[in-house]
């Protein structure tokens, strides 16, 4: 899968959000996690999209994650790219994460 890691605006509120294109699922999908676990150590996902349902327009993805971030213009086209060029690319240009 492409991994795209974007800056959290509010870091002490995320730790971390990636987007992307899932080859084997034929979706798109975004993550956002909480800066601060549950009370069980676990990850809170405050978003969590593309994995069920199939997500197959990335605006979609990337208008969920814009609450938690800045998107870069040109990460729309990039992430159309992806989907369309990932079955010609090698497993290590398809697994890169590109950090924004």
């Amino acid at each position: 899968m492409t991994r795209h890691n974007l800056t959290p605006a509010d870091p002490a509120l995320v730790s971390q959000i990636t987007v992307g294109w899932d080859r084997a699922l034929r979706s798109y999908f975004g993550v956002v996690i909480a800066a601060k676990p549950d009370d069980d150590g676990e990850d809170v996902l405050l978003v969590d999209v593309g994995i069920f349902p199939r997500v197959t327009d990335p605006q979609e993805v990337l208008d969920k994650v814009a609450e938690y971030t800045t998107v870069p213009s040109e990460l729309l086209p990039r992430l159309k790219i992806d989907a369309v060029y990932a079955d010609r690319l090698s497993m290590s240009q398809y697994n890169e994460v590109v950090n924004w």
